[in-house]
């Protein structure tokens, strides 16, 4: 059976990913770009466009490319990411179940005022991006600061060794941005999740949670801006 579902992937993810995604049924839509932020980060999904409720918000210069997602509802923000922290995280907001995991102070205007969500309040402002939601309840982050107020706030979550995660033109990446869940018990990888030093453990994790981990491409893990399941 074909599986209809749309997945956003940073247009310069690896070919090798694309074709994983599209030889399981996706519908693989290459990222939009983001001209004002830095260069590593101008296809990444997660600094473009956020769910909210039955809804994505997406930043003005990416809603004409985005608008038209079928069986997608897509609402224009006003924030502009810029090109310095914290100028470039207005989208970058971690959503799972009930819950948004960001920075108030810098995040996008209507995502604020059409969340449905229970709002958990961080000091990382690329939460998304250090966020590997595992399932609605469950996530997994190297962010000490998000593994906690995360689990204050009723989450499972699995802390795991920084690092390990490449990202071109930074010393490091995060899991968050390597990852996506496209389905409902299926976790996708950018790399080899076998890579990471901590992968028994993410796999058990996630096993735990009655989800399913699948490799997308041999190698290191990539951070592009998390695997994006849209419609």
């Amino acid at each position: 059976m074909v599986n209809m579902k749309n997945i956003i992937l940073a247009k310069n993810a690896p070919e090798r990913a694309v074709y994983t995604l599209e030889d399981m049924g996706y519908n693989v839509i290459p990222s939009g770009c983001l001209s004002g932020v830095q260069t590593p980060l101008a296809y990444h999904p997660d600094m473009q466009i956020v769910k909210c409720g039955d809804s994505y918000i997406c930043a003005p210069e990416c809603y004409g490319y985005y608008r038209n997602l079928p069986g997608t509802d897509i609402v224009q923000g006003e924030s502009v990411p810029g090109y310095s922290y914290p100028e470039d995280i207005a989208y970058n907001i971690a959503v799972t179940g009930i819950y948004a995991i960001h920075n108030f102070k810098y995040t996008e205007q209507k995502f604020l005022e059409k969340s449905p969500y229970i709002h958990i309040s961080v000091k990382q402002g690329y939460s998304k991006c250090s966020v590997c939601v595992v399932s609605e309840d469950a996530v997994i982050t190297s962010d000490k600061c998000i593994a906690v107020a995360a689990s204050e706030a009723g989450l499972d979550v699995l802390a795991i060794s920084p690092g390990y995660v490449s990202l071109p033109g930074y010393d490091y990446g995060f899991i968050g941005g390597a990852s996506g869940l496209i389905d409902s018990g299926l976790l996708c990888f950018c790399g080899d999740i076998t890579t990471h030093p901590d992968s028994y453990q993410i796999v058990d994790f996630c096993r735990k949670h009655g989800v399913e981990v699948v490799s997308l491409c041999d190698g290191t893990l990539v951070d592009v801006g998390t695997i994006i399941a849209v419609g």
